[in-house]
């Protein structure tokens, strides 16, 4: 399973992917999640996998028991072996050779798109369609426009709208 995060931010989306894969017994062997962000102090950020209670407001407190280490009252650090899984690279992905990544069964790509003009969001469309593996899927935040310029397959289940590369 290859996954890609695509802004990563601070890491709490592809820890947060890591973190599921392991509960639905998905061994860590089998399991590769990319992160990518073109601000280099929030990968740093991400790596450090230092949060505030804050920052885990929304988690479930038997996840925060099984997966983080208190740091005093009000921050938490991710286990080293759930932060392991997850390779933080800074990229660009319009300035980068993206294709060195490799293919993805799945990309997230949640509140990018909202940024771009039209040109820029169909150009990012286009590297997004080169990282998926065919039938892989794209997950987009809810307010991301998707021009699907590249003729994916929009599909609707459980509440979310996602993206299909046809095999």
């Amino acid at each position: 399973c290859r996954v890609l995060c695509a802004p990563s931010s601070t890491g709490e989306e592809p820890y947060t992917i890591a973190m599921h894969l392991l509960e639905a017994k998905v061994s860590a062997s089998d399991m590769s999640i990319t992160a990518i962000d073109i601000n280099s102090s929030v990968i740093e950020k991400a790596k450090a996998a230092l949060y505030s209670r804050r920052s885990l407001h929304r988690t479930p407190e038997l996840v925060i028991n099984r997966y983080f280490y208190p740091q005093g009252e009000e921050q938490f650090t991710l286990r080293g072996d759930v932060k392991a899984m997850v390779d933080f690279k800074v990229m660009n992905l319009f300035e980068t050779d993206t294709s060195s990544l490799g293919v993805f069964d799945a990309i997230f790509c949640r509140n990018l798109l909202i940024y771009f003009d039209k040109e820029s969001r169909e150009r990012a469309e286009k590297t997004l369609f080169d990282l998926l593996r065919p039938g892989g899927h794209l997950f987009v935040g809810h307010a991301d426009l998707v021009e699907n310029v590249i003729g994916m397959e929009r599909k609707f289940e459980r509440g979310y709208t996602y993206y299909q590369k046809p095999f």
